[in-house]
C-alpha cells in the first residue's frame, strides 16, 4: 500500500471517532405523570405520591427524585402528609435531572374537616294548611236561596256557590280579626282564580264598600285602607257573581307605619353621554340618546322571543352605599303595547343583581313611572338599570320605548313596611308559579306532600317549591335528604340560598322517575355564622315546559347535621 493512502484513511478514521465521540447537551426536562387532585379528611394520613412517577429521557426513571412541598405548607414525609387544618392546599412535585433540568406538576389537596355522626336536624312533617282566620259566609235566612261549599282543596281555598241571589254580602270570604295596627296605612292582596266574570265588593270594618272587577282566571285585588284598631274586619262580598268557583291562593297583607324622607341624590348626567345608554340585540335594534332621555327603537327580535333577547342599559354613574335604603324611579313612554318585561337593577359588571322588577307591562302610548326600593348588604359601584325587552305583544310592530327622568332618592325617615301572606299550602312549604307562563296546586295526599304543575313555564322560577326561613348554625356541615317520585322523568335544579340575597351554598340537579328515590345533597363547607335559609326546587325549562304538566310527590323530606370537629 502505498504510504499516502495509509495517511489518508488514517486521519478519516480519526476524524470519525472524534464526531462519534462528541456529547451533546441536555436540555430536555424530566416529564412528572400521575398528579391528580385529591382528598382527605383533616388528621387524615394520605400519600401525595401514589400514582404519581417522573422519567427523564437521559437519566430514565427519577421518581424516587421527586420533592414535594405544599402551600400552605405542610411536612411531608416519605411523600405523605397528615393535615390537622382543612381547606385546599396547593401541591407542587418538582425533580431536577443529573443536568439541572427541573420538571414541575401541580395538583390540588382538599383537605375536609374533621366530622362526627350524622344526626337529623330537622326532619319536615306534612302537616295540612290552616285557613289563619279566613273563613266563608253564606246566607241562610232565606232557604233555597244561596247553597254552596268551602275549604281547602289542593292548596287553595276554595269557594263553590252553586245558588246565588245576586245580593253582595250574601255570600263572603272574610276574616272578622285581623291584625292590625292602629293609625297604619295598609293593603290587603287577594289572589284567585274565578270561573266567572263579574263585580265584587271589598269590606273593611264594616265599610268602604268598593268595588272590583273580576275576570275569568287569574285576579288580584289590591284594597287600600287604614287601621283603626288591633284587630280589623276584612272581606270580599262575592254574592254579585254568577253561580262560581273561586279558589284564593294567599292573602297578603301590608302595614306602614311611620314617614319617608327623600333626599334626591341623582347625579347631572346626559343620556347621550359615552357609556351612558347601550343596547344589545338578538335580534334587530337601534338605541339613541339626547341629553334628557334614552329611546330604543326594537325592529325584531330572536327567534324564541323572551325577555331577555332584547337589552338595553342605562348607567347613571351613581354608587350605591351599603345598607342605605334608595328610590329608584324612571319614567317610561311607550310606542305599541308591550305586556311582559324586566327592569333589573345591577352593579358594574351589568349581571349581579341588586333588584328586579319583573311581569311589567305597559301600554300603546302610554306614560307610566316604574319605581323600586332597594337596600344594598354591600357596596354597589357604577349602578345599571337593565331593560329586558324582547317579548314584544306584536312581533311584527316592534316597538318604541322611551327612557326619561331617571332619579335616584336616598329614602331616610322612621317608616316601615311589614308584609304578611296568608296561604293555604301545607304548613312550612310554599309554591311560587309565575301568572303569566305557569300554574300549580301544593297539598298533602295520603300523607305525601304533592306539587302538581298544571303548566310548567320556561324559566327554572318560573314554576317552584320552596321551604322558607330555615334556621342553620355555624360550624357543621348539612346534607339536604329526601324521598320522592313523579308521574314521568322530569329534572329541576336544587339550591340552599340564603334569605335575601341570592348567593346559594347548594346548587344540584335532581332527576325525579316514576320509582321513588333517596336523594342526598352535602353542602362543602361549613357556615361562619348562624344564618336563615329557603331551600328551592325550581322546575321551569324548556325541556319541562314540552311536557305540559307533571306532578311530584314527596314521602320524606330530612336536613342531617355533622359537627365540625
Amino acid at each position: 500500500m502505498k504510504k499516502g493512502l495509509v495517511l489518508v484513511t488514517l486521519l478519516a478514521a480519526l476524524g470519525l471517532a472524534s464526531c462519534g465521540g462528541k456529547t451533546a447537551k441536555d436540555e430536555t426536562s424530566p416529564v412528572i405523570s400521575g398528579a391528580a387532585n385529591m382528598s382527605c379528611a383533616v388528621n387524615e394520613t394520605i400519600d401525595l405520591l401514589k400514582g404519581v412517577t417522573a422519567v427523564d429521557d437521559v437519566d430514565g426513571d427519577v421518581t424516587e427524585a421527586i420533592e414535594i412541598t405544599l402551600m400552605p405548607s405542610l411536612t411531608v414525609t416519605n411523600g405523605k402528609v397528615t393535615p390537622i387544618l382543612d381547606g385546599d392546599y396547593e401541591v407542587k412535585y418538582a425533580v431536577t435531572d443529573k443536568a439541572g433540568n427541573e420538571g414541575t406538576a401541580f395538583a390540588t389537596l382538599n383537605v375536609t374537616p374533621a366530622l362526627a355522626e350524622k344526626e337529623v336536624y330537622k326532619k319536615f312533617e306534612f302537616k295540612d294548611a290552616s285557613t289563619s282566620g279566613f273563613s266563608t259566609f253564606f246566607f241562610d235566612e232565606i232557604p233555597n236561596q244561596i247553597e254552596g261549599t268551602c275549604g281547602i282543596v289542593k292548596g287553595n281555598y276554595e269557594i263553590k256557590a252553586t245558588k246565588v241571589d245576586g245580593e253582595a254580602w250574601h255570600i263572603k270570604f272574610e276574616n272578622g280579626k285581623l291584625a292590625t295596627k292602629p293609625a297604619s296605612d295598609c293593603k290587603i292582596k287577594f289572589s284567585f282564580t274565578s270561573t266567572v266574570a263579574g263585580k265584587v265588593k271589598v269590606e273593611v270594618g264594616g265599610v268602604n264598600n268598593t268595588e272590583y272587577d273580576v275576570v275569568i282566571g287569574m285576579n288580584t285585588i289590591e284594597h287600600e285602607f287604614t287601621a283603626a284598631s288591633e284587630e280589623t274586619y276584612v272581606g270580599m262580598q262575592l254574592g254579585m257573581l254568577e253561580p262560581f268557583t273561586i279558589n284564593v291562593s294567599s292573602v297578603e297583607i301590608t302595614q306602614t307605619v311611620g314617614e319617608d324622607v327623600y333626599t334626591d341624590v341623582t347625579p347631572d348626567f346626559k343620556y347621550n353621554a359615552n357609556g351612558v345608554a347601550w343596547g344589545n340585540f338578538d335580534g334587530e335594534g337601534t338605541v339613541t340618546s339626547t341629553e334628557n332621555s334614552t329611546t330604543i327603537n326594537i325592529k325584531s327580535t330572536g327567534g324564541e322571543n323572551g325577555v331577555w333577547q332584547t337589552k338595553l342599559f342605562v348607567r347613571p354613574g351613581y354608587d350605591l352605599e351599603a345598607n342605605k335604603t334608595y328610590k329608584i324611579s324612571v319614567d317610561l313612554e311607550s310606542k305599541n303595547s308591550q305586556s311582559v318585561f324586566e327592569i333589573c337593577y345591577n352593579n358594574g359588571d351589568v349581571e349581579k343583581g341588586i333588584g328586579a322588577l319583573y311581569g311589567q307591562s305597559i301600554a300603546a302610548n302610554e306614560k307610566k313611572t316604574i319605581s323600586l326600593i332597594v337596600k344594598p348588604e354591600e357596596a354597589k359601584d357604577n349602578l345599571t338599570l337593565l331593560f329586558q325587552l324582547g317579548q314584544l305583544d306584536d312581533t311584527a310592530l316592534g316597538n318604541t320605548l322611551t327612557i326619561s327622568n331617571l332619579k335616584i332618592e336616598e329614602v331616610g325617615g322612621d317608616k316601615q313596611q311589614e308584609t304578611s301572606s296568608i296561604v293555604f299550602t301545607p304548613e312550612g312549604v310554599e309554591t311560587f308559579n309565575d301568572p303569566a307562563s305557569a300554574a300549580g296546586n301544593l297539598y298533602i295526599s295520603n300523607g305525601k306532600l304533592v306539587y302538581e304543575m298544571t303548566k310548567i313555564g320556561l324559566t327554572d322560577w318560573h314554576n317552584k317549591m320552596f321551604v322558607k326561613s330555615i334556621e342553620l348554625e355555624a360550624d357543621k356541615i348539612y346534607t339536604i335528604s329526601f324521598k320522592a317520585k313523579a308521574d314521568k322523568n322530569i329534572s329541576c335544579a336544587l339550591f340552599l340560598n340564603p334569605l335575601g340575597k341570592w348567593d346559594p351554598r347548594l346548587s344540584a340537579q335532581v332527576n325525579f322517575t316514576t320509582t321513588e328515590q333517596e336523594f342526598s345533597f352535602t353542602v362543602d363547607k361549613a357556615f361562619a355564622t348562624k344564618m336563615g335559609f329557603e331551600l328551592l326546587w325550581q322546575f321551569g325549562s324548556t325541556e319541562n315546559a314540552a311536557l305540559g304538566n307533571a306532578t311530584i310527590e314527596f314521602s320524606e323530606l330530612i336536613i342531617y347535621a355533622q359537627d365540625v370537629q
